[in-house]
């Protein structure tokens, strides 16, 4: 699934409603430069949480495949992408 759809399911399955915001990609960019900036200014001992590496990687077209673990290593899928968001939901939020 696109990042679009898979934001969708995870709300679906974890209930949550996650506002899906688009701006042209210039936006972001300046907003983490602007994160950077500040951090480099306030001698941060740790990167800023919204910066250009996580700016590329939201405008990069990114597919999972799993063909190559099913041919190669006999892998085998356990659980339905859905049970797998519900159950890393669970370990994240404490309920496990």
């Amino acid at each position: 699934p696109s990042m679009r759809e898979l934001g969708k399911l995870i709300d679906k399955t974890t209930g949550s409603r996650t506002k899906i915001i688009s701006l042209p990609p210039i936006i972001f960019n300046f907003i983490s430069l602007f994160f950077e900036s500040m951090a480099k200014i306030k001698k941060a001992q740790k990167p800023p949480k919204f910066n250009r590496f996580i700016f590329k990687s939201m405008y990069r077209n990114i597919r999972y495949d799993t063909t190559i673990a099913t041919n190669e290593l006999g892998w085998k899928q356990n659980v339905s992408l859905e049970e797998g968001i519900r159950r890393t939901n669970e370990i994240v939020s404490g309920e496990y």
